[in-house]
Parts: structure tokens; C-alpha cells; sequence
């Protein structure tokens, strides 16, 4: 199986899950708040939160995985459980050199970037961004709050993205291919 049916068969149960789940839920919401039961609603409501985080988060994983194939495939018999261990950063500088393009250049990466910083607050720090507070030693910068069409967006900026860096890397998209003669770090 091609790198592009890998990510598309990846990607496919996301969308089907962002076209499907966000408006069940929004209508069950609001059938909840036209019954009455607030309570109802605000479980409906969180819902619907956690499953576009979800989404967030699934979507930066799909980007990691496929960085770890590709890394996989680059560095063959070479590659060791320490550089799998890496900070994408690592890997896609790797990549960047050994291909010749810039991941920055490629149509999505800002929703990459976005998706990876959204993905590591959710995981991490309650959807929080905190900074040195003036009053209290922490204040809150930025609070992640996700919308059907952000995380659309986002989902269509990292579709874009992953197979263009298929495109860039495409020797790794063939069945055995040789290993880098580079050594390894």
C-alpha cells in the first residue's frame, strides 16, 4: 500500500467522525435545551468539546506516525530505538536535508503547527496556555477553544500537508527501499 492510501485510510474515519458526531450532538443539545434539561445539554455540550479534541489530537498523531514511517523507511536497517524516541523537530530536520525542502514551504503547515500546539495543550495542560502572571505566578494566555470549522480547517491544512511531504520524500513511497548511507546520529 502507496504513503497516500496510508494517510487517506488514516484520515478517513476523522472526517467521517467531524461530519458525523459534532452535529448529533449539537442537535441532542438542543433538543435538551428545548426539553428544558439544562443538564442535558451541558453533557451534550462537554461532548461535543471532547470530541473535537479528540479529532485534534488523532490528527497530530497521524502527522507523527507518518513522520516515524518515513524516518523508518529513510534510515532502513540504520534506525535505532533511541532516534524513534525523537522529537519530530528531529526527524523533519533530517528529512528537510536529505530531500532538499523546507517544511514551512509546504500548503498546510500552519494547521500542522496549530494541530501539534492545540494536540500537546489538550494532552498536557488542560487546553491551557499559560504565562508568568502580574497578580498570581501563573495567568492564563490563550485557552484552547475549538470550532466544527477550526478543526475542519485543520483537518484539511494536515491532509495537505502530509501529502505533499509524500510528494517530497517520494523514493520512501516504493517497497524496499535501501537505507541511507548517512550515518546515524
Amino acid at each position: 500500500m502507496g504513503l497516500t492510501r496510508v494517510v487517506e485510510a488514516d484520515l478517513a474515519p476523522l472526517k467521517l467522525l467531524l461530519d458525523t458526531v459534532p452535529p448529533l450532538l449539537r442537535q441532542r443539545a438542543a433538543d435538551a435545551i428545548a426539553a428544558r434539561d439544562q443538564q442535558a445539554a451541558a453533557t451534550y455540550l462537554q461532548a461535543l468539546r471532547l470530541e473535537l479534541e479528540s479529532l485534534v489530537i488523532q490528527l497530530n498523531a497521524a502527522v507523527d506516525g507518518l513522520l516515524l514511517i518515513l524516518v523508518t523507511r529513510w534510515k532502513g536497517s540504520a534506525i535505532t530505538p533511541s532516534y524513534t524516541k525523537q522529537y519530530r523537530y528531529t526527524w523533519l530536520t533530517d528529512l528537510e536535508n536529505e530531500f532538499g525542502f523546507k517544511r514551512a514551504d509546504l500548503k498546510g503547515w500552519q494547521e500542522v503547527e496549530e494541530t501539534g500546539t492545540d494536540s500537546n495543550l489538550i494532552k498536557h495542560r488542560l487546553g491551557l496556555n499559560l504565562a508568568a502572571g502580574r497578580e498570581t505566578p501563573l495567568a492564563i494566555n490563550r485557552v484552547v477553544e475549538l470550532t466544527e470549522a477550526t478543526v475542519l480547517s485543520r483537518f484539511l491544512g494536515v491532509r495537505s500537508w502530509l501529502l505533499e511531504l509524500i510528494d517530497r520524500c517520494k523514493r520512501l513511497d516504493e517497497p524496499n527501499v535501501p537505507p541511507n548511507k548517512q550515518s546515524v546520529r
